[in-house]
């Protein structure tokens, strides 16, 4: 995937070096993508304010959500009732993602479903401290190789502040 300063995303097949599929709805430039577990699901976000979803068999787009502020990051959760183990998705518990907007320093959970903000987190250590923005979000699923095979033990959300600090979040 590529984003460009014309607002579209393009879809490229690394085999043949051509381009599968052109994304032109968003109306600011894309920031962020994000794929669920199964791979059949895509979030791409940006400026716009909107987070698109799109149904990656035929790049469909599936819906927009008006999440208010630009995102400049995005991960996909998994869906609530799927407990870490596979499966989850849109057919199971509602899926849910975070946004990240630049400015704010807020984390936004999202249900899927009915485009609602169903929680919302600051990266602030502490109240009295200033709201940093936020660059990028990445989703680290617990699993990892540090010498012990697990990484944190759990689901983490990682924010990367516009300051450059990283800050842990539990899933």
């Amino acid at each position: 995937l590529t984003a460009a300063s014309d607002n579209t995303i393009k879809v490229w097949d690394l085999n043949t070096k051509a381009c599968k599929a052109t994304l032109s709805t968003h109306v600011g430039l894309p920031t962020s993508f994000a794929f669920d577990q199964a791979g059949s699901t895509m979030l791409s976000s940006g400026r716009d304010q909107l987070v698109n979803v799109w149904r990656c068999a035929d790049w469909k787009l599936q819906s927009s959500i008006a999440v208010l502020e630009p995102v400049e990051g995005l991960a996909i959760l998994q869906s609530s009732s799927s407990g870490g183990g596979g499966g989850g998705g849109a057919n199971d518990a509602p899926l849910l993602f975070v946004s990240a907007g630049g400015e704010s320093g807020l984390l936004r959970t999202w249900d899927l479903r009915s485009g609602r903000c169903v929680k919302k987190e600051s990266v602030a250590a502490t109240k009295a401290e200033a709201v940093p923005g936020l660059s990028r979000l990445l989703l680290m699923d617990g699993s990892g190789d540090d010498g012990d095979g697990v990484l944190f033990g759990r689901p983490t959300l990682l924010a990367v502040t516009t300051d450059h600090n990283l800050v842990f979040h539990d899933v």
